[in-house]
Parts: structure tokens; C-alpha cells; sequence
């Protein structure tokens, strides 16, 4: 881990916590399908991606899904909740393995492991995504906001039914 600032062990246990939190509300939000509340995890002016490994590593900028700013998650939201058609679906993320990669004042790097399950209704349940988390959080009014989230998946395909974000 790299830090500008210096945390104490029991400093850095209580912010991988406090992102562990976010993230289990930011699940639950994508779960229980509540769209219109996904932008609020986000400041104003962020970055959001879903890309694969080899572009990431590569640094090629093809993403999946790109969304920049609150407009584009916007953006998002309404395809996926008027305008895009698809079947009934259910979705579950899980999220474990938060690493803190830097801490610098209000900003906070940070990295975990991600997995989507899809159910229809009529199938079985299947893995619809599985990767990692590249994220910059800021501190906004004491509370931590995605200045940026990069969904590296690992797959080099990706399955069509992505519509909601991971």
C-alpha cells in the first residue's frame, strides 16, 4: 500500500471498514433495483466504466459503459429503467477483498473484488460479472463519495444483458 499520508493500523481498519460499508450500500441499492438513488454514491464530476482487463491493462479506452458526471448517470439510469426492453431479472453483488491502495488527505484510492449473479425468473442463477473495483473516493462533507469507478471484469466477453450498472 502506498499512503501520502501515514495511517495508524486501527486508521486504516476503520476506513476499509467504512468503504466496506459503502459498498454494501451501494449493493443493495443496485439489488433492490432503486436506480435513482445509484448517482447519489457519486460526486458531480465522476468517472464511471465498465471495462475489460485487457483494455485496462493495455490502457485502451473502450469501455462497456461510460458514464461521466452525473448527467451520464443519468443517462444510465433512464435507458435502463424507460427505455431499454429486457426480461424480468433479479441481480446480487457481492463485494469482498477491499485493499486500500493510497490515502492522500480526503482522497482514497481503493481496490475489491466484485461478483454479479442474474437471476430470471425461469432460469437458474449464472454469474453475469465478476472483476474488481478500481476506485477514487473524495470525502464530502465527511462522507465518501465515487470520484471515479472502474468495473474491471476479467472475461474477455462480456454477455449482452448488461444493461444495469455493476
Amino acid at each position: 500500500m502506498t499512503t501520502t499520508t501515514k495511517l495508524r493500523p486501527a486508521d486504516l481498519a476503520a476506513l476499509r471498514a467504512e468503504i466496506e460499508d459503502f459498498n454494501t450500500a451501494y449493493a443493495d441499492c443496485l439489488d433492490d433495483g432503486d436506480l435513482a438513488d445509484w448517482k447519489s454514491f457519486f460526486t458531480e464530476d465522476c468517472i464511471y466504466k465498465v471495462l475489460p482487463r485487457e483494455n485496462y491493462e493495455l490502457k485502451l479506452p473502450l469501455a462497456v459503459i461510460f458514464a461521466e458526471g452525473h448527467g451520464g448517470l443519468t443517462d444510465r439510469i433512464v435507458g435502463v429503467t424507460k427505455t431499454t426492453v429486457y426480461r424480468k431479472r433479479y441481480l446480487r453483488h457481492y463485494i469482498t477483498n477491499t485493499r486500500i491502495r493510497s490515502v492522500d488527505g480526503d482522497s482514497v484510492r481503493a481496490e475489491a473484488n466484485y461478483q454479479v449473479l442474474e437471476t430470471l425468473p425461469e432460469e437458474y442463477t449464472k454469474i453475469l460479472n465478476a472483476g474488481r473495483y478500481i476506485d477514487h473516493f473524495i470525502r464530502r462533507g465527511g462522507t465518501l463519495k465515487l470520484k471515479e469507478r472502474l468495473c474491471v471484469y476479467d472475461s474477455e466477453m462480456v454477455p449482452a444483458t448488461i444493461v444495469y450498472p455493476l
